[in-house]
């Protein structure tokens, strides 16, 4: 191999090397552009509510609780459509202290396939998990206070189990 050829497979070599720093660089930017709440691992404490189960959020309640906001929420998620808001309300009271003379809001979202996932140690892998982006499987909200409640919104459009 005569010294022209070896200078051309150098630069071609050091081309390929930039492009692929550049390459990974933006990919580093883009991972580090999504700002998600700090996911753990939790036991998932499941409530039936008649054949339906019902759970908490727990990583969505502990980012919504360490900032400050106006009212107090709390998030629950169901494995199906709750039709009985009683039943879910005199259910998630007997299990949880909720706050008395204060106004607070069940927000509870439809389980389903298509919600996004996010940083998952075991699996080293990174997907974003912003609560915006569960929004379309939000499909009731509770205003309680006192042991009462009524329903703030109820998303009929999710009513196709």
């Amino acid at each position: 191999m005569n010294a022209k050829t070896k200078i051309i497979l150098c630069f071609v070599a050091a081309i390929a090397a930039t492009i692929m720093a550049v390459a990974l660089f933006q990919v580093v930017c883009a991972i580090l552009a999504f700002k998600t709440p700090q996911e753990e691992k939790y036991a998932i404490d499941y409530i039936k509510v008649g054949r339906t189960a019902v759970w908490p959020m727990q990583n969505q309640q502990n980012d919504y609780d360490n900032r400050s906001h106006e009212r107090k929420i709390y998030f629950f998620m169901s494995n199906k459509i709750i039709h009985d808001e009683s039943k879910l309300f005199e259910t998630l009271s007997g299990k949880y202290d909720f706050p008395k003379d204060v106004d607070f809001y069940l927000y509870v979202y439809k389980k389903s396939r298509r919600l996004p996932k996010y940083w998952s140690p075991e699996y080293n892998k990174f997907l974003f998990d912003i609560i915006d982006m569960h929004y379309d499987d939000l499909y009731l909200i509770l205003k309680c206070k006192n042991g009462t409640f009524e329903v703030v919104e109820k998303e009929k459009s999710l009513f196709k189990d």
